[in-house]
């Protein structure tokens, strides 16, 4: 299975999204002022990337005969 570069991209700023976003987390619950903010967006966009990453795995994976699609699934 081929990737293009833009599905390694996606992929890259989903987790890059997350990480920064669950330090920012981590670090005001630590201070103990967690509110919702502008880290819960960040998250929430890091997964809908990584979502979207795996939305775009499945569409180059239906360009297989439908034979060989099912015994791969079993």
């Amino acid at each position: 299975m081929r990737f293009s570069k833009f599905h390694y991209f996606i992929l890259g700023v989903g987790i890059l999204a997350i990480l920064t976003s669950s330090y920012g987390i981590i670090s005001t619950l630590v201070a103990g002022t967690y509110s919702f903010g502008e880290y819960d967006y960040g998250i929430l966009i890091g997964v809908l990337l990584i979502l979207y990453y795996f939305k775009g795995d499945n569409t180059n994976s239906r360009k297989s005969p439908p034979g060989e699609e099912n015994s791969q699934r079993k």
